[in-house]
């Protein structure tokens, strides 16, 4: 035997990659899938690399006890998923480096599929189906790898060194070519399944918010400065298909929440309960207004918005030309009821779609009938206004900062005796042409509080001026409301939607003004953030694949039972001719289901009898192989299969009567052999032996004579072998 070496000493190249290359693939796939920030993930790849091609791996196999402790304090003080898979990259790089036995490397085939299963959960982007024929690909590799590392071990967990270097040229190149077959076949299968597998809600596509997190701006409450850590946040969050670029252009804004109430010590804007206002609308079609004075349906005017994951999913409704958006119809999508807040025009879907993408559609009333269904002008419900006019805890100083503020910006303001729409334009107006605009709120210059954004205007967000504004408004006497959602986003360059990105989500104010009803405000100067060099010129490039990822939603994330069943109806439809002898066939089919039930069973009886019964029973024993051999595939066996299968048979009869065959012995010699055993059986041992060389060796047909005759033969063999052990 040849000397005996560990296992990672000697494993060739060709051996070793695809278990390396799940390590890579680890860190990739995970830092694809959001669980790492793409620089953490190419900072662990590289240092990856570099352990690998040091002697300090030593070290970190040495050392892997300890780590293990350190992981699992660091996660029962801070449970973590990030902890979690951190430790299962890091045992699969510690077990590559200091693998001695088979056992080291089927463990990082496991981690490997553990690996697959958590992206698959998680990762929403187009580009999943990359790692995932990467993932089939390396696995393969790696389980076949095992499998032949497995014959050429010994017991001790050692390799063969003599059988890997015969093998070792021709063995990669086959284990390659093999995981790149069973990729491509896989991602066959997979889209060839997708579209008629079941649409099970609880087990759908739900990525967690490790890879998702919600968006300060359209929570129950914002806290001053929080869209401004998001400013760079380039992920999109709406999608919005138009009818017409025309519609495209009156929509300003997307309406997320409207928030009343100002806490002064948390500096955060909440809404109060509206529990008592609060209204179920349900239906297949969602529709705000009902009756016989209900506006005309006008599909012309329904625009399909796609959702990303959030984790306070919300039905954000357009604001045309500025409004309110209570030119909103209907609304349909993946939901079936949503909780409607009629004061302030704001809609949450009921189920569970947090962290999920989801998509629906809102159409507009025709711009003809909508003053007909404008919301109450002449005055609010007693209990909103009184929201609305509420200044909280807010201390006096800043009471009297705020007052100084807005005579400031409007002269006699201190008066209270001017017009509720005067004041608002002005402060609206003087905000935007006195302070700067920042999102950078590490800079000097920025406020850190609202006390600074008034007193030392100082630059601030959005929130800061739609804060400033509301409360001055307030102290005027006039019932006014945070609003939080998006702005309008830009178009796609490659395909005509609307994008609304994370870094769009935006606060402004409305204001009641009783004859007008409630009006929109937005202090907020204009500051459009220009897109950096990279995103300027790969536009068209980032723009293709947000395209895709819409595709991938639509068609793949978001694929319910419904589009399922419009799926089936469309193919029904446009292949009825082609379908008909099918549906035809299958309606005989079940008319005539129990005379197929009884052939059936009589097909199962008789193979009972040929395969289980011989061996109860001597007497079934010879009589079953009288019988007919069953097999889907009978027309295409030729005579040697029989032959075979008949002297296996009797080989194992013989067998169990201590009469074996060698590994090197031929059929003749065993017959002379068996002969010589049982004398009494051995004229039928001879013909049986005639007609096996004839069927196995010889130039011959099957006909009926000779499975008469090999079946008589074979049934004696067996009658005389029974007489002969009684």
């Amino acid at each position: 035997m040849a000397e005996a070496v560990p296992l990672i000493q000697v494993l060739p190249e060709d051996l070793a990659a695809p278990f390396r290359r799940q390590v890579y693939l680890g860190i990739l796939a995970t830092s694809l899938a959001g669980v790492f920030h793409p620089l953490a993930g190419l900072a662990a790849l590289l240092v990856f690399l570099m352990v690998s091609q040091s002697p300090i791996q030593r070290h970190f196999r040495e050392a892997s006890n300890g780590v293990l402790i350190l992981f699992v304090a660091l996660f029962l003080f801070s449970p973590s998923f990030l902890v979690l898979v951190l430790f299962t990259i890091y045992f699969q790089a510690v077990y590559y480096w200091g693998a001695k036995k088979l056992q080291h490397f089927l463990w990082i085939t496991a981690v490997g599929f553990v690996h697959l299963a958590v992206v698959a959960t998680i990762m929403s982007s187009v580009l999943f189906p990359l790692v995932f024929i990467g993932y089939v690909v390396v696995l393969t590799q790696a389980l076949l790898a095992a499998n032949f590392l497995g014959g050429i071990t010994d017991e001790t967990g050692n390799l063969e060194r003599r059988e890997l270097g015969r093998w070792e040229r021709r063995i990669g190149r086959r284990i390659r070519g093999i995981g790149y077959w069973i990729a491509g076949i896989s991602l066959v299968i997979a889209m060839a399944f997708f579209p008629v597998l079941p649409r099970i809600q609880a087990l759908s596509y739900q990525p967690t918010q490790l890879s998702q997190e919600s968006v300060s701006g359209f929570a129950d409450e914002v806290t001053l400065g929080e869209i401004g850590a998001i400013h760079s946040d380039n992920r999109v969050a709406l999608r919005i298909i138009f009818p017409n670029k025309e519609i495209a252009r009156r929509v300003w804004r997307w309406r997320g929440a409207t928030l009343e109430n100002w806490r002064f010590e948390s500096q955060k804007w909440t809404s109060y309960d509206k529990r008592d206002h609060l209204e179920i609308l349900g239906g297949r079609e969602i529709a705000f207004y009902t009756g016989e004075g209900a506006p005309s349906t006008n599909q012309g005017l329904g625009m399909r918005v796609n959702v990303s994951s959030m984790g306070d999913p919300r039905v954000f409704l357009p604001e045309v030309d500025g409004r309110m958006p209570w030119q909103v119809q209907s609304i349909r999508g993946e939901f079936t009821e949503v909780i409607f807040d009629p004061t302030g025009w704001t809609c949450q879907p009921r189920g569970d779609l947090r962290f999920r993408g989801f998509e629906y559609q809102a159409t507009l009333m025709d711009d003809t009938e909508r003053e007909r269904f404008m919301p109450p002008r002449d005055q609010l419900d007693p209990e909103t206004e009184e929201q609305c006019l509420s200044l909280g805890s807010i201390p006096e100083g800043l009471l009297e900062q705020l007052n100084r503020r807005a005579e400031e910006l409007v002269p006699g303001f201190l008066s209270r005796t001017l017009e509720p729409e005067y004041v608002a334009q002005r402060i609206n107006a003087g905000l935007q042409a006195s302070q700067p605009y920042t999102m950078d709120f590490s800079a000097p210059e920025s406020a850190k509080n609202l006390g600074d954004f008034i007193t030392e205007k100082k630059a601030g967000n959005c929130e800061y001026f739609a804060t400033a504004m509301a409360l001055m408004l307030r102290l005027h006497g006039i019932p006014c409301r945070l609003v939080t959602g998006f702005q309008s986003g830009r178009e796609n360059l490659v395909a005509s939607y609307q994008m609304v990105r994370q870094s769009d989500a935006h606060s402004w104010v409305e204001a009641f003004h009783p004859g007008r009803g409630w009006v929109t405000y937005d202090p907020t100067p204009s500051a459009r953030i220009p897109p950096g060099w990279l995103l300027e010129n790969l536009a068209i490039a980032l723009d293709a694949y947000d395209y895709l990822q819409l595709q991938w939603n639509q068609y793949i994330l978001d694929f319910t039972q419904s589009d399922q069943k419009d799926l089936f109806a469309s193919f029904a439809r446009s292949s009825h001719v082609l379908l008909e002898p099918i549906f035809i066939t299958g309606e005989i089919l079940i008319a005539a289901r129990r005379m197929i039930a009884a052939i059936l069973f009589v097909v199962f009886l008789i193979w009972l009898c040929r395969e289980v019964a011989p061996d109860l029973s001597p007497f079934f024993q010879s009589w079953s192989l009288n019988l007919p051999a069953f097999s889907w595939f009978a027309w295409r066996r030729k005579s040697d299969h029989l032959a075979t299968r008949f002297f296996l048979r009797l080989e194992k009869e013989w067998s169990k009567r201590g009469v074996s065959r060698s590994s090197s012995e031929t059929p003749g010699a065993y017959f002379n052999r068996v002969s010589k055993k049982f004398p009494g059986a051995a004229p039928r041992i001879e013909e049986f032996s005639a007609l096996y060389h004839t069927a196995r060796f010889g130039p011959f047909l099957m006909d009926s004579n000779w499975l008469r005759s090999v079946r008589a033969a074979s049934a004696d063999i067996v009658a005389e072998l029974r007489r002969v052990s009684k």
